[in-house]
């Protein structure tokens, strides 16, 4: 049971039965707070789909970089596997 500094802390007061009952300001409060976090989470996640967009886009050209040098690298005279040096070096 809460005695009366905790009460008031909290925003609570007594009906009849002597159940708790929340304060309309105690009930503002969590509201305004719901409000901002459901907010926060949603400009959370618009900045991890962005991030995943660019993620991808990196990736594709990583994929697309990687497979240019290796083809100039085929096109290129003397990469291949006769460049090597002889035996008796």
């Amino acid at each position: 049971m809460l005695n009366g500094r905790d009460e008031k802390r909290l925003g609570y007061t007594w009906d009849r039965q002597r159940e708790p009952v929340m304060s309309d300001e105690r009930l503002i409060d969590i509201e305004t707070r719901l409000a901002y976090q459901d907010q926060t989470i949603n400009e959370l996640n618009e900045a991890l789909a962005n991030q995943q967009q660019s993620i991808m886009k990196l990736e594709r050209l990583c994929a697309s970089l990687s497979q240019r040098i290796a083809s100039l690298n085929e096109a290129l005279p003397g990469t291949g596997e006769t460049d090597e040096r002889p035996p008796h070096y």
